[in-house]
């Protein structure tokens, strides 16, 4: 059935993107999943719809599609173990097409900008304060993609009292799939460079400065919740500390960031357990240059086991090369 709506003549765009989405996340399970999925074909119609839709204007009109579509090729081309070279062996030719080209990076922020020039912003932040956990969770996903967008664009929100939402939903909130969105909102915007993350630079109101920190801190521990509730928090804590400042980390690791990042390094989800990684190794570099005598935070980090955890990542091929050169360099 998904391999004919693919290949469908009509022009019916947006449920291509839906297939193709379904595709990626079906696939993204496990590599017998994605295993499964490739078997019936699944590659061919996929790249047939990369193909039709890599030129202008196609590229610059279809992006939801090509963003979807691309997605699901990586998800299609990774996993430990990896596919077989032959299963995508034919995916080359538009993997090379992919890396060479030059997206149209205005479309995301001119399409916030008519979501925000239709005056909505107010309402979505009140919308995040019902209790009809459906209506939520589509605000959210509307809230995290104007995260993406210009800092002029992200302040309209931070002015209207999003990061009160947040935070009360952190706070309050018990539908694990409302939290889940809630802390890959928050993750988009940790994510921004380091200067998005605090207050007095760009915005009147960042993450610290809105003590959404405690609430990611509990999210990331609390046994009650959804282990991707915890795992996406996680993610949040640990792009806060990959782009924050050497103050920023310590403000962080005052808050007792360290422990949550040990405790995920080893959880089953690669993306979730590499962002903590690339956290610690953020977390040590700052220590590193705060405490010239001793760095301080390799003590916080053994106090939780997270040098016994990183080994233990030594025969993970995605990342064991960073693993070896943290323990190699700070492990004691």
């Amino acid at each position: 059935m998904f391999i004919r709506l693919l290949c469908c003549t009509e022009e019916c765009y947006q449920l291509k993107e839906l297939v193709a989405a379904a595709l990626g996340s079906l696939a993204n399970q496990s590599p017998d999943f994605r295993d499964y999925v490739l078997q019936f074909g699944t590659l061919t119609p996929l790249l047939s719809l990369l193909d039709n839709h890599l030129e202008p204007p196609m590229l610059h009109e279809k992006i939801a599609l090509l963003l979807a579509c691309s997605n699901t090729l990586a998800i299609f081309c990774q996993g430990n173990p990896a596919p077989s070279f032959n299963q995508i062996r034919s995916a080359l030719p538009i993997l090379r097409r992919l890396v060479h080209l030059n997206p149209p990076v205005g479309v995301i922020a001119e399409q916030i900008q008519a979501l925000i020039d239709a005056d909505v912003c107010a309402r979505l932040v009140m919308l995040l304060g019902l209790s009809d956990g459906k209506i939520v969770e589509h605000v959210l996903r509307t809230v995290g993609n104007i995260f993406k967008g210009v800092d002029s664009q992200i302040q309209i929100l931070i002015n209207n009292g999003v990061f009160f939402r947040l935070n009360a939903i952190h706070m309050h909130g018990s539908n694990s799939s409302v939290l889940r969105k809630t802390c890959s909102a928050i993750s988009t915007l940790t994510a921004r460079d380091r200067n998005q993350i605090q207050a007095g630079i760009y915005y009147g109101f960042k993450i610290m400065d809105a003590h959404i920190i405690p609430s990611l801190l509990y999210l990331s521990q609390a046994d009650n919740y959804d282990v991707e509730v915890r795992w996406n928090a996680a993610c949040a804590l640990s792009n806060a500390a990959r782009r924050g400042s050497n103050e920023q980390i310590r403000f962080l690791v005052n808050q007792g960031c360290i422990g949550p990042l040990c405790d995920h390094i080893l959880c089953p989800d690669r993306k979730t357990a590499t962002l903590c990684l690339k956290g610690l190794k953020s977390v040590l570099k700052a220590g590193e240059i705060m405490y010239s005598t001793r760095n301080l935070y390799t003590l916080i980090i053994t106090d939780f086991d997270g040098f016994g955890k990183i080994e233990k990542l030594q025969s993970d091929p995605d990342i064991c090369e960073m693993a070896m050169k943290l323990l190699m360099k700070y492990g004691v």
